[in-house]
């Protein structure tokens, strides 16, 4: 995140401002924004601060989006399509803007709730049936009810919780993503263009200051004396003139230099004239005749007099016209001498320059005619800070043209020389050609002048060359609109991102030079293009580099092209063609042009060529440059960039194990097996598909292909190709490997998502799944939710458990971090082929079957301590509303031993569940949707509406519909509604690819259940159904869908649905061999699965295509999403806590190539536990982020192994012991420190510090610290 920048002081105007600035606008550019009401929410309050760097500081990028996706009902729409009763709920008139919903605190013990431990809790007792024990109420009827009635006031404490990233960088907005982008950038920056340096004004200091590097030579002094020059018949101009006199040393002699016309100049300026000029000649490396003559018989200065003094004029007098040699029309000459461009109607420029290196005077010529020019160009007139003459031989001025106004309102120009109809006949097109020529002339005649006129024949041929590349048709290079426009130098750098099929603009270098001298923060942003065509790309650079030309303005000029960029990328979603696309004949061929799609380049259609890097229609040269790139075509280079990461990700998480040898070698490798993996010609031209973009999906075997531009709303696109590692991990040589030749393929990147680190045998059932469902589904249309279906169904979701659970146990026997996989114990390449057949089978070893048992009974949970308890006023409320909604859709879930109702699949439930546990449970999910999901919108949820929101979508899902039902229509409604889009059954496990996930509806909206605060009936969340953004699915149905488009949700399914394993990655039919004793105990997973993946505090979803560079064109190394931010101290505490009860933690994904966020996070995890061994056992404060202990398990050494001489097991543990009280009392002494340096705490805080303390004096090291990580998160 960017800084906020410091304001700088405005510019104060000249008392003579004289005419406008040409050009550019010298003066530094006011800020729109200054006196601008603050920004302030749909509802007018005030953004709040958003955090910085540990301080508060007002927000500059505010987010343009809504804060909430709540929105108050309007008087034109209802929120039920159907009605609970027959009654209809009338229209509620509504005076001014509708309020949203009110907010609700995050606070996870409810008013009145006690959350001291040490409190004695009531016998429980059986219980009767809620439903039964507590009267029921009628329902209250909807016309009764008030749109605010579900809605709790709440303190002013509540502060919104938003990110300090705005949403237009994260969910693409075709509309106004990069003009967002770019106003959220520059405001506040205050950009002085005098300092800055503009075409105009940087020549003309360059010009001045090359001379006055030079060491002093002489000692003149300037003089200025009023002088009325002698009548003569040809010298009638300005008689009255300042004369600049150079006075010698001694003061007995002087020199002439030059006249200025008394009425142009006042004395005070022509002394600053005078001054600079005489700091020049003291310098003067040549001929001092050159710049000063005796007075005897002077009329005018020399050549070298009037250039260098025109010069002194700019850089003192900014605000002063500049003079600027006129164009000439030239009539077309006949005869048979007469060849080029004099056979046709023309204009020409001549500019007198003097040469930097010999001082030699020289004039530089340049001619255009009408057929440079396309048939729609137009080409810009100057400020009106120039002024266009002819020079007399003496300087003086013959005629001007200036600018002028109209009087019909029109935008003031420059009068042609063009003679008019009557004097020259000539065609409408041919006018306006030569009118184009005209004002190119101007504009390199305003160009040349503002160099000071001290440039070489070279550079004046660059300029005109960038002119002709900017405006004209026929370029024979590389065009570049921006080519040096800034005082020589280019004023952009295109880059074409082929790993992200788009086109970056950013500043050119010695513009971003010049705008951290000014402030170190100061920086423009990249503007995207999505696509890397360069037809789509001129247009936007000629936008920027005319507004810089015209204005000087470099933040006005980033903004226009950040407009015509949002412009270019509305036609691309459209889909409308690329500018001068082809539609030719084969006789147009012949004729038309057309833009090169690489270099932008005017060519002849036949003359474009199709690339076999991408299959773009290129020029000739760029088809040789393109195909000389060292991947050869683009779908490699796109899945090399993405290889370099994850093998950057890899070494990270081996602490040292993978040098950058072995890296280098493997990364070579790896490119060898995906070169062998993209089809051949033959066979993508027999597809009909682009040579060099088209792949095959090595799951399903179909072919894909890459498009060359990006027209989805989201960031990204589900049919990418993506590097998947096939099993957890591979043997190697050098020890087991993730992503190694033997062990990657290529897939879509949807499917990478989907499958996650599961193995291959699950991604199969998963398919297997969807399958058979939609046989039963279509089998039974149109009544799918009828009762038959309803039973094929139950027994499909059985065996998908069954199977879901088994291969589960399976994936654990390769360890589940990155870290783990990477650092198992080597064994021979017999065993490990005889460890990976369950892997490829899908079957479990016999041996193995006793872990099964304690796969849904782990009793850990990820951070939630012993003082969250349920609040047991409340439980008699909750119950009754849940067996409400229960009843409403005729559906009875299982139940715990206190009657909790358990929403996943009976057969997942596990032997301790209860209301603490589902507590517990929905605090845990309700903090990471705060804290990852939702953290660019308010968060109005509760824990208690989370749980509830689980029941009530599970009871839809499982609801048996019947015509006869007084709620039929509705309840359809419901279950078209919250259907997913695999409709996979769900389980509570960790580490299950079925484990339930809270995900959004629709992704760039807040999630928002629906319920209020604290409910008491079924008809609040029906009343609050249309704010209801929140989908209760499974985690692989989760990854699946990602932030994509909805619109691509049935290509999603048929992903799934297309899944064909090759034989070598699944065979059922294989079977794996038994175990001894050793391999069962190296491979059984005793039901700890520590140093977990961290649940992130914060995940980074940064525009992929904004900021970041091509993959391919990267050399450094790649850096996680979150660099910078320390995710919660959650890792999993060494042993089991007994008095917990189940396993839960974060299913959350950044979606980079098929990571979970805990393994992009878990370089920092396994950095901070490697720093905590070299930190005192006190150090609270440099130990605040530290993960908790790690114990190998699984394939790794046990904690024997590790720490063990020859000594026994029960020394080992007299030590352990030991070394955790010690380590205990040294947190336990920092914590007392830190909080009696609190006035209050509050009793919820007290009670964590009871449980602290007690789990201490009884050993028990993972509850402590268990405990220890909330207590660290509030102190934080």
């Amino acid at each position: 995140m960017t800084p906020s920048r410091s304001r700088g002081h405005g510019h104060n105007p000249d008392p003579d401002p004289g005419p406008p600035d040409p050009i550019l606008n010298l003066r530094g550019g006011a800020d729109d924004n200054a006196n601008q009401p603050s920004k302030r929410t749909s509802s007018g309050r005030a953004f709040p601060a958003v955090r910085r760097g540990g301080q508060r500081a007002p927000s500059r990028r505010v987010s343009t989006r809504p804060m909430s996706s709540r929105e108050g009902p309007t008087p034109e729409s209802t929120r039920l399509p159907f009605g609970r009763r027959d009654s209809i709920r009338p229209t509620i008139p509504v005076e001014g803007p509708v309020p949203g919903p009110t907010k609700r605190t995050q606070d996870p013990h409810p008013p009145g709730s006690s959350p001291d431990p040490t409190s004695p809790s009531k016998p429980r007792v059986k219980r009767a049936r809620p439903s039964a024990m507590v009267p029921q109420r009628d329902r209250i009827p909807m016309t009764n009810l008030s749109i605010d009635q579900h809605q709790q006031d709440l303190g002013t404490s509540f502060m919104d919780q938003r990110s300090d990233v705005p949403l237009n960088y994260i969910y693409y907005n075709f509309e106004r993503y990069n003009q967002d982008k770019v106003k959220n950038a520059i405001e506040g920056m205050k950009v002085e263009m005098s300092h800055l340096v503009s075409p105009a004004r940087q020549g003309i200091e360059k010009s001045i200051d090359l001379l006055l590097s030079l060491p002093k030579l002489y000692d003149y002094t300037p003089f200025v004396k009023s002088h009325t020059k002698d009548i003569h018949l040809d010298i009638k101009r300005h008689p009255v003139v300042w004369a600049l006199i150079a006075k010698s040393p001694t003061g007995a002699a002087v020199r002439m230099i030059a006249h200025l016309p008394q009425e142009f100049y006042t004395e005070k300026e022509a002394n600053l004239v005078c001054e600079a000029f005489i700091d020049i000649l003291n310098r003067w490396p040549g001929d001092l005749s050159l710049l000063i003559k005796e007075p005897a018989g002077f009329k005018s200065g020399s050549f070298h007099a009037r250039l260098l003094t025109s010069a002194c004029r700019h850089r003192v007098l900014p605000y002063k016209t500049v003079v600027c040699p006129l164009p000439a029309f030239r009539k077309a000459k006949e005869g048979p001498k007469v060849a080029g461009i004099k056979k046709e109607n023309h204009f020409d420029v001549w500019v007198s320059c003097i040469d930097p290196t010999t001082y030699k005077q020289r004039e530089d010529q340049k001619e255009v005619g009408i057929r440079a020019f396309g048939p729609d160009t137009v080409i810009p007139e100057p400020s009106e800070k120039y002024q266009f003459v002819v020079f007399d031989n003496r300087g003086g001025i013959k005629k001007s043209i200036s600018r002028v106004q109209p009087n019909d309102g029109q935008p003031s120009f420059f009068p042609s020389v063009l003679p008019d109809e009557s004097e020259l006949q000539i065609s409408s097109d041919e006018r306006e050609g030569l009118h184009n020529a005209e004002r190119l002339c101007r504009l390199y005649s305003a160009t040349i002048t503002t160099q000071g006129g001290l440039i070489n024949t070279q550079s004046c041929r660059n300029i005109w060359k960038s002119l002709l590349d900017k405006y004209g048709a026929a370029n024979k290079h590389v065009p570049g609109a921006s080519r040096g426009t800034f005082g020589g130098s280019d004023l952009l750098q295109v880059n074409t991102m082929y790993g992200q099929l788009s086109t970056r603009i950013s500043a050119g270098r010695t513009l971003m030079r010049h705008l951290l001298e000014i402030n170190e923060e100061y920086q423009l942003p990249a503007i995207i293009i999505r696509s890397v065509d360069r037809a789509w790309v001129i247009g936007v650079e000629q936008a920027i580099s005319d507004a810089w030309i015209l204005e000087g303005d470099i933040l006005k000029a980033w903004q226009r092209g950040a407009e015509a960029a949002d412009l270019a990328n509305q036609s691309i979603k459209t889909l409308e063609k690329p500018p001068l696309a082809c539609v030719c004949t084969p006789e147009m061929a012949q004729t038309e042009t057309h833009y090169c799609s690489n270099c932008g380049g005017l060519r002849v259609c036949n003359q474009l060529v199709a690339t076999g890097f991408d299959g773009r229609r290129v020029c000739r040269s760029c088809s040789t440059r393109l195909q000389a790139r060292p991947l050869g075509n683009q779908v490699v280079e796109y899945l090399y960039g993405a290889l370099k990461t994850k093998m950057t990700l890899e070494q990270r998480a081996s602490k040292g194990d993978i040098t950058d040898t072995e890296k280098k070698s493997t990364q070579q490798q790896c490119l060898e097996v995906l070169k062998n993996l993209v089809p051949n010609k033959d066979e993508v031209e027999q597809a009909g598909l682009p040579v060099g973009m088209t792949w095959r999906d090595s799951y399903s075997k179909n072919l894909y292909s890459l498009p060359d531009h990006i027209t989805t709303t989201k960031r990204t696109q589900p049919n990418r190709p993506s590097i998947d590692s096939v099993f957890p991990a591979w043997l190697t040589p050098l020890g087991y490997r993730i992503h190694c030749p033997e062990n990657i393929v290529v897939t879509l990147q949807a499917v990478n998502y989907a499958k996650h680190i599961q193995i291959p045998a699950f991604m199969a059932m998963v398919s297997w799944y969807v399958n058979q469902r939609t046989r039963i589904e279509q089998a039974h249309q149109p009544n799918i939710w009828g009762s038959e279906a309803r039973a094929e169904l139950d027994e499909l979701e059985k065996k998908m458990i069954k199977i879901s659970k088994r291969l589960r146990i399976i994936r654990l026997t390769f360890g589940w971090t990155r870290y783990r996989r990477l650092t198992a114990k080597m064994v021979t390449k017999e065993q490990f082929q005889k460890d990976l057949a369950p892997l490829i089978s899908g079957r479990l070893q016999p041996e193995l079957l006793e872990s099964m048992e304690r796969l849904d009974t782990v009793k850990n949970f990820a951070s939630t301590p012993l003082a969250i308890r349920f609040p047991e006023e409340e439980l008699s409320r909750i119950r009754t509303l849940v067996q409400e909604i229960q009843d409403f859709f005729h559906v009875q879930l299982p139940r715990g031993p206190d009657g909790c109702p358990y929403f996943a699949h009976p057969l997942s439930m596990p032997t301790e569940w209860n209301w603490r546990v589902a507590w517990r449970l929905g605090s845990e999910r309700l903090e990471r949707m705060r804290r990852a999901c939702n953290r660019h919108w308010p968060t109005y949820d509760t824990i208690e509406t989370i749980l509830l929101e689980c029941i009530f979508q599970v009871c839809i899902n499982k609801c048996v519909l019947t015509s006869d039902d007084p709620n039929y229509h509705l309840q359809r409604h419901l279950k078209a509604k919250y259907s997913s889009l695999l409709e996979l059954p769900l389980v509570m496990a960790y580490h299950d690819g079925l484990t339930f996930a809270l995900g959004h509806a629709e992704h760039g909206k807040g999630m928002y259940t629906g319920w209020p605060s604290r409910p008491h009936r079924l008809d609040e969340r029906l009343e609050g159904d249309d704010s209801n953004n929140i989908r209760v699915e499974s985690r692989t149905e989760n990854f699946l869908k990602a932030d994509y488009d909805e619109s691509t949700y049935p290509d999603l399914k048929k992903m799934i649905m297309d899944i064909d394993m090759p034989k070598d990655v699944y065979d059922n039919t294989l079977k794996p061999q038994a175990l001894s004793k050793e391999e069962r105990e190296n491979l059984v997973w005793n039901g700890e699965e520590l140093g977990d993946d961290l649940f992130k505090e914060s995940l980074e979803f940064s525009d992929p295509m904004s900021e970041i560079p091509d993959p391919s064109e990267t050399s450094g190394e790649a850096m996680p999403a979150d660099v910078g931010q320390l995710p919660l101290s959650q890792g999993a505490p060494a042993k089991t806590v007994e008095n917990l009860s189940m396993r839960v933690k974060s299913d959350q994904t950044d979606y980079s190539e098929g990571l979970s966020a805990g393994e992009l996070d878990e370089q920092w995890t396994q950095t901070m536990t490697g720093q905590s061994e070299s930190l005192p056992a006190g150090d609270l404060t440099n130990q605040w982020a530290q993960p908790m202990p790690f114990q190998a398990t699984s394939r790794n050494p046990s904690l024997q192994t590790v720490y063990s001489d020859s000594n026994t097991s029960e020394t080992m543990e007299q030590r352990w012991s030991l070394t955790m009280q010690n380590t205990m009392q040294g947190h336990l002494d920092e914590v007392m420190r830190l909080v009696e340096s609190r006035p209050t705490l509050d009793s919820g805080f007290r009670g964590l510090l009871d449980s602290l303390r007690e789990a201490k004096n009884e050993g028990d090291d993972a509850s402590f610290m268990a405990i220890l990580a909330v207590i660290r998160a509030e102190l934080s």
